[in-house]
């Protein structure tokens, strides 16, 4: 969501410095969540999936997180 410095909390701010974080691996690889310039996304090696309206990156799970790549690769197969 957009913030900015007048109006982000304290909380809001700490939890900004748990990302990027680790979910846990898929083939080998960590699935990583995190924040970057174009919005909050889901890593698994060298492909990057946006996380979608509703998905909170603090609270993102593993399983969501490999649907989201799996999506991704599926899309940029065609």
């Amino acid at each position: 969501k957009d913030q900015s410095i007048q109006t982000i909390t304290f909380q809001e701010a700490m939890d900004l410095f748990k990302l990027p974080r680790t979910l846990g691996e898929k083939e080998g690889e960590e699935v990583v969540v995190g924040i970057g310039r174009f919005g909050p996304y889901v890593k698994l090696g060298k492909t990057y999936a946006s996380l979608e309206e509703g998905d909170d990156p603090l609270e993102i799970g593993l399983q969501r997180a490999i649907e989201l790549i799996d999506a991704k690769k599926a899309a940029t197969a065609t």
